[in-house]
C-alpha cells in the first residue's frame, strides 16, 4: 500500500501523514503479522513528480495507491500506471481523472459537482449576478474556472474577466498559500470572496488575522458528516491538538478500504487487475460512510458550506 504526497509543496501534507499516522496506531499495529506494509514515495505535487514516483511504485511493485493528492501529479501518474495499478485518490478533483483511467477510484468529490453546488447556494433564486472568477495557474484552478463559464448560464451569472465595483462575488480557486496570498491583496473589497477546497485548513484562522475584515466562505467538502467522523475528529484533536483539516476523512478512508482489500489479500494472492474489479463492484466501509465506486466516483454527497467567524471556517449544519 502507498501514500504518495509532497514533502513541501502543500499545507496539506501534515493533514496527509497524520492520516497514515493515526491509521497506523489504531489499526496496522494491532496485528502486525496481517497488516500491508506502507510504501512511500513523493510526487512533489508536480506532473513530472507524479510519473517519476509512479514508475518507482511499479518497480516496488506496489499493490494499491493512495494519494496523488494534486490532479496535475495524478493525472501523470495515472498515464503511466496504463490501468494497471489500483488508485485511491483522496484529494485530486479533476473530473476526467476518473472518466480516462479505470483503475482511478475517487474519494473526494469533483471540480463540476462541486461548481454546480457552490452556484446554487449563493444563487438559489437565479437572480442575474456577475462573478469574476479567477484562479492561481493550476491545473485545478483552471478546471474550476472552467466548470464556472460552463455552468454560468444555467444559474444566470455572467462570469467577468477581471475585477470591478460591479462585482458580486469574487471565485478563487488555487492552493491553500495562494489563496492567502490573493487575499492579501484584494482583502479590502467590498464583495465576499469565494474560495474552494485547498483553503480548509486549521492554518487559516491565523492568516486571515493578517488581513483586513472580510466576508469569507469556502465550499468543499464535510467534515461533519456522521457521528464516526466526529468521533475520530475528537481522536485526531486530542493525538495532533488541532482538529483535522479537509482529505483527512478521505485519506483515512482509503486507509480503511486498503486494508480490507489487504485481508482479502492474505486469503487469497489477487492480481491488480482482481482488486480493481473488487473495487468496482464492492462495498467498502469507511469513516466516509459506506462507499460503493461507480465508474471511479463514490456514492457519497458531501459536499458543504464553511463560513469564516470566530477565526476559524466553521462548517454550515
Amino acid at each position: 500500500m502507498v501514500a504518495s504526497i509532497s514533502d513541501f509543496t502543500s499545507v496539506h501534507r501534515e493533514t496527509f501523514k497524520n492520516a497514515a499516522s493515526l491509521f497506523s496506531a489504531l489499526h496496522l499495529n494491532i496485528d502486525s503479522s496481517r497488516s500491508p506494509s506502507l510504501l512511500w514515495e513523493d510526487d512533489f505535487a508536480s506532473e513530472i513528480g507524479g510519473m517519476k514516483s509512479a514508475l518507482n511504485l511499479i518497480k516496488r511493485k506496489a499493490n494499491i495507491v493512495i494519494g496523488h493528492f494534486a490532479s496535475s501529479a495524478a493525472l501523470s501518474a495515472l498515464e503511466t500506471y496504463n490501468n494497471q495499478i489500483p488508485v485511491l485518490l483522496p484529494a485530486a478533483t479533476l473530473d476526467r481523472i476518473t472518466e480516462n483511467h479505470s483503475n482511478a477510484f475517487r474519494l473526494i468529490g469533483k471540480d463540476s459537482d462541486l461548481i454546480e453546488y457552490l452556484f446554487a447556494d449563493i444563487n438559489p433564486q437565479k437572480n442575474r449576478i456577475l462573478i469574476w472568477a479567477t484562479h492561481d495557474g493550476s491545473l485545478h484552478g483552471k478546471n474550476i474556472q472552467h466548470f464556472a463559464k460552463l455552468f454560468a448560464d444555467k444559474f444566470n451569472i455572467i462570469i467577468a474577466t477581471e475585477y470591478s465595483e460591479s462585482v458580486n462575488f469574487i471565485l478563487y480557486s488555487g492552493s491553500f498559500y495562494n489563496s492567502m496570498e490573493f487575499l492579501r491583496n484584494y482583502s479590502g473589497v467590498s464583495c465576499p470572496i469565494l474560495f474552494t477546497d485547498d483553503v480548509i485548513h486549521p492554518n487559516i484562522g491565523d492568516e486571515i488575522a493578517k488581513n483586513k475584515l472580510v466576508d469569507i466562505t469556502a465550499y468543499g467538502y464535510s467534515l461533519d458528516k456522521n457521528q464516526t467522523m466526529r468521533e475520530l475528529s475528537d481522536i485526531y484533536t486530542s493525538r495532533f491538538n488541532k482538529a483535522p483539516g479537509t482529505y483527512f476523512f478521505e485519506t483515512y478512508s482509503a486507509l480503511q478500504i486498503a486494508l480490507q482489500i489487504a485481508l482479502i489479500y492474505n486469503k487469497k494472492q489477487l492480481l491488480s487487475s482482481e482488486i480493481i474489479e473488487l473495487l468496482q463492484h464492492n462495498s467498502w466501509d469507511t469513516a466516509l460512510g459506506k462507499i460503493k465506486f461507480q465508474k471511479g466516483e463514490n456514492n457519497l454527497d458531501r459536499y458543504s458550506k464553511f463560513i469564516f467567524k470566530n477565526g476559524n471556517l466553521i462548517e454550515e449544519k
